[in-house]
C-alpha cells in the first residue's frame, strides 16, 4: 500500500502461447485492482494482442511500467485463467534458459540443446535435487525411444524381409518366417526382448 492506502500500480510480464518465431519475448500488462490478488508469477491470463484476447503466463510482475510506454496506455490483463502452474524460480529457469539458448545463436534450437540448457541452469542456480530427477527422467525416456526404436526396426525385418536374408527370422529353426504365423511369433519374441 501506498501513502494513500492504495496498492500500488503492476504490471505482469506475461509470455504469450502463440506458435510464432516473431515473439520472442514477454509483453508487460496492467494488472487491475480486482485480478492482483490472483495475477501472480505462474498463472495462466487471457491478455489482449494484435485485436484478439490470448492466453499467456505470468512471468514476473514488478511495479515499473515498461521502458518507452506511457503508464496509461498500457493495456490490462482481461482475466485470470488458471491458477499459478509455476512460481517465480521455475521462471527464472526458463528465463535464463531462454537467454543462453539466443546466446547460441541457433535459430531453432534442437529439443537435446533445450534439455541440456534446463540441466545447466538447474544447477547453476542450485536445483541439484531437480536436476539429478531430471537427468535420470531424460535417460529413462532415451532408453524407452530406444527400446521402440529398435522393436520397429525388428517388426520391419521380420515383416518385410525374406528369411533367407534375415538372421532375424533364421533364429529359430522350428519357425517359419515367411509365413504368417511364424512373422507373429517372431514380433511377439522380439517384443519381450525389451521387457527382459
Amino acid at each position: 500500500m501506498n501513502q494513500k492506502g492504495r496498492r500500488p500500480v503492476s504490471y505482469a510480464s506475461v509470455a504469450l502461447d502463440i506458435p510464432t518465431r516473431a515473439i520472442d519475448a514477454a509483453y508487460d500488462y496492467l494488472v487491475p485492482d480486482g485480478l492482483a490478488a490472483t495475477a501472480t508469477v505462474g498463472a495462466t491470463v487471457l491478455v489482449p494482442f494484435s485485436g484478439r484476447d490470448v492466453v499467456g503466463y505470468v512471468m514476473d510482475v514488478h511495479e515499473e511500467p515498461p521502458a518507452g510506454v506511457a503508464p496509461g496506455r498500457v493495456r490490462p490483463v482481461t482475466q485470470v485463467l488458471a491458477e499459478p502452474a509455476f512460481d517465480a524460480a521455475a521462471a527464472r529457469v526458463a528465463n535464463a534458459v531462454e537467454q543462453a539458448l539466443e546466446t547460441e545463436g541457433d535459430e531453432t534450437p534442437r529439443i537435446e540443446q533445450i534439455q541440456d540448457a534446463v540441466e545447466a541452469e538447474l544447477m547453476r542456480q542450485g536445483f541439484e535435487a531437480t536436476a539429478k530427477a531430471y537427468i535420470l527422467y531424460r535417460a529413462e525416456r532415451t532408453r524407452i525411444r530406444e527400446a521402440k526404436t529398435s522393436l520397429m526396426q525388428a517388426i520391419d525385418e521380420i515383416t518385410n524381409v525374406d528369411a533367407r536374408q534375415s538372421d532375424m527370422k533364421r533364429d529359430n529353426a522350428n519357425i517359419d518366417g515367411n509365413t504368417a504365423m511364424g512373422m507373429f511369433s517372431l514380433i511377439i519374441h522380439d517384443f519381450r526382448k525389451p521387457l527382459h
